[in-house]
């Protein structure tokens, strides 16, 4: 122990909460935070800069994290919580960088917002309001892609939440954006599946962040996901798909809101498979899916990717609003059932600039569960290079190319 006091004593230290949502790592760190100033939008570019980057590349890459790990910086002055709008704010974090969306950390971070009593942390965790009957908290979280309402399943205490019951939030408007639209393959990037065809089919829809969807039968796999052997080499796949967007100005444009003059990049790619998945009693169907995000595969179901999908079947006429759907991922699936995310389209809305059939959207409620799995102090010694803001491994050879020769 006296090891252990000594390390936790360290003037430079970050203190974090580790969860997870089905699978799906978060860490929540509470000190050591960078000073950002302004709007959120102003804090989320800020954030970008090397000077505060460095925190969420200390805490979140190698050797304190991985590839896989996503967090959620707390934000205690937002526009939104000037304006009482918003109890908190949060700029979603992951190894890759930063993102608009995070539904899996949404979903742990209320659990914590809950369990919280350091008014530094949450100065407003006093103003929260506890409904008796319902034993449930109501939650308002400013996240960059917008205003999210969480309600979180709360002891009789009014003081704790309860891992026993879902967390559930309701989702900036999800749209289609683009149904059954043909990308067309470079040929130094298809794959063996693909046979002899050239593009393959997939839809484009928004969920607080946007996803490019296919399922796996249409890259190949006949049998779905069962067929998917080589997860490497689904990145390949998935990333030649990702990419042929991104790069090819009418497919690009599908991928643009509003409120940006530029379109925005895809977050991810969801393979789908209906054909397997486990029913639940409450819900009228399944499926599951794997979700390809920056440069990890998502553990969790993927809660902007359930927003994404639900709006999708929604405008196909789908599902009909209040009916739910389980959403799993390998992971879930696996584990017996184990951790999908439950989602219902529950509010017709109108997409504002959204044409066809994006004019149209709805406001997602996606459920699932979060968990405490540890608390950590991470400490940096000043003789340290290499941990002082982290490196990833696949990054490495390039990084060696760079250097010139000594």
């Amino acid at each position: 122990m006296d090891v252990f006091n000594s390390v936790s004593a360290s003037a430079s230290q970050i203190k974090c909460i580790d969860m997870h949502t089905s699978g799906g790592p978060v860490r929540i760190p509470i000190s050591g935070l960078p000073n950002l100033i302004g709007t959120l939008q102003e804090q989320f570019k800020q954030a970008h800069e090397p000077e505060y980057d460095q925190i969420r590349k200390r805490i979140l890459l190698e050797p304190r994290g991985h590839d896989g790990l996503y967090g959620g910086m707390l934000r205690k002055d937002t526009e939104f919580v000037q304006s009482g709008e918003a109890d908190i704010g949060v700029l979603y974090i992951h190894a890759g960088g930063y993102s608009l969306m995070c539904g899996h950390a949404t979903l742990a971070i209320s659990r914590f917002l809950i369990d919280t009593q350091d008014l530094e942390v949450f100065p407003n965790r006093e103003k929260l309001k506890f409904d008796k009957e319902s034993l449930t908290t109501e939650l308002r979280l400013h996240a960059p892609c917008g205003l999210l309402r969480i309600t979180v399943p709360t002891m009789s205490d009014g003081k704790s939440s309860d891992p026993n019951r879902d967390v559930s939030f309701l989702s900036v408007p999800s749209f289609a954006s683009a149904l059954n639209v043909e990308v067309t393959i470079p040929p130094t990037r298809r794959w063996k599946e693909l046979g002899t065809r050239t593009s393959v089919t997939v839809d484009i829809a928004y969920g607080g962040s946007f996803f490019a969807v296919v399922s796996a039968q249409e890259l190949g796999f006949a049998n779905g996901i069962k067929d998917i052997h080589d997860l490497d080499e689904m990145w390949k796949t998935v990333n030649a798909i990702k990419d042929t967007i991104s790069t090819t100005a009418e497919l690009a444009a599908y991928t643009y809101l509003s409120t940006s003059p530029d379109p925005l990049l895809v977050n991810g790619v969801i393979v789908r498979d209906e054909t397997i998945g486990c029913a639940r009693e409450d819900v009228t169907g399944f499926e599951t899916g794997v979700i390809f995000v920056g440069s990890a595969i998502d553990r969790s179901p993927c809660g902007s990717g359930t927003g994404a999908r639900i709006a999708l079947a929604y405008a196909r006429g789908q599902r009909k609003l209040g009916e739910k759907w389980a959403y799993h991922s390998l992971l879930s699936v696996a584990s017996d059932g184990h951790g999908p995310f439950v989602g219902s389209p529950v509010e017709e809305v109108e997409i504002p600039g959204g044409k066809g059939v994006g004019s149209r959207g709805v406001v997602v409620k996606t459920e699932g569960r979060a968990y405490y799995i540890g608390a950590t102090t991470f400490t940096l010694e000043k003789a340290d290079r290499i941990s002082t803001i982290g490196f990833k491994i696949m990054e490495l050879p390039a990084a060696i190319r760079s250097k010139k020769a000594v």
